[in-house]
């Protein structure tokens, strides 16, 4: 599972075609300048402070 919007608003925003994402992957936007802090703090608070988790590492 990754971290892929820092909010409701961005991921509308990008749905509706208004944002341009640059960069690879889904947590691209944490490298983002605007979204940057907004990502870290979901990331700390959901997934200790990374952008992705791992659910199932044994399969």
């Amino acid at each position: 599972m990754e971290l892929m919007y820092p909010g409701l608003d961005v991921y509308l925003a990008d749905t509706c075609g208004l944002l341009t994402v640059e960069g690879d992957g889904y947590s691209a936007l944490a490298h983002n300048p605007v979204y940057a802090r907004r990502m870290l703090t979901h990331a700390q608070q959901v997934f200790g402070g990374e952008f992705a988790e791992e659910c199932f590492p044994d399969l």
